[in-house]
């Protein structure tokens, strides 16, 4: 059995870039080191920049 889990992350007014760098750096590093981990994937809006989506597969 696999659990997947969706996340929406909005950025704050001109944070976009910023948080778009720091949850790239994440969304590897961060899989391989959760036990059960499957994947781990990014997702950006393309109608607003300012909206992002995890996508988890445990």
């Amino acid at each position: 059995m696999t659990l997947t889990v969706v996340a929406k992350i909005e950025a704050k007014a001109g944070t976009a870039d910023t948080v778009h760098t720091e949850l790239t750096r994440l969304i590897e590093p961060s899989c391989t080191k959760d036990a059960g981990c499957i994947s781990r994937e990014l997702y950006l809006d393309k109608n607003d920049p300012r909206l992002f989506f995890s996508l988890e597969t445990w």
